[in-house]
């Protein structure tokens, strides 16, 4: 109806509110299937190669990549729950869409990956990535 009402607009047809809730609901839309997707068939990927610490969030072979020199991370460790300031921070932590159980620190900031991990998981994942970011 939204989009009969875009296309065709009556004579009291408020355009420029169907257009926005259009956008909004495609957004929600795109939300939707990301969440669903990385929840199905979504994983992280951590190698240590080249001088730097790479981790990929990868959804059926695709996905972004965070790359850090190994010489700038500082404090690896494991850790709970990330507590966040941020409202959408703590939102996407909770729908396991960021944060994790392992942290690092590097140029200030804290980093954080491991997002499915128990504790004892992510305290053996750092001791397998210890070694070779020393």
């Amino acid at each position: 109806m939204a989009m009969k009402w875009l296309i065709h607009p009556g004579p009291s047809t408020p355009r420029a509110f169907i257009s926005l809730w259009l956008t909004f609901w495609l957004l929600a839309e795109v939300w939707a299937i990301y969440w669903w997707l990385w929840t199905a068939f979504g994983k992280e990927i951590v190698t240590v190669r080249q001088g730097e610490l790479s981790i990929k969030r990868d959804i059926l072979g695709y996905g972004r990549t965070r790359s850090f020199p190994i010489g700038s991370i500082r404090d690896l460790r494991a850790s709970g729950f990330f507590p966040s300031n941020s409202y959408w921070g703590n939102y996407l932590v909770q729908l396991k869409l960021a944060g994790g159980t392992v942290g690092f620190d590097v140029q200030g900031q804290t980093k954080k990956f491991g997002i499915r991990l128990t504790e004892p998981e992510a305290q053996e994942v750092v001791r397998e990535l210890k070694p070779d970011l020393s």
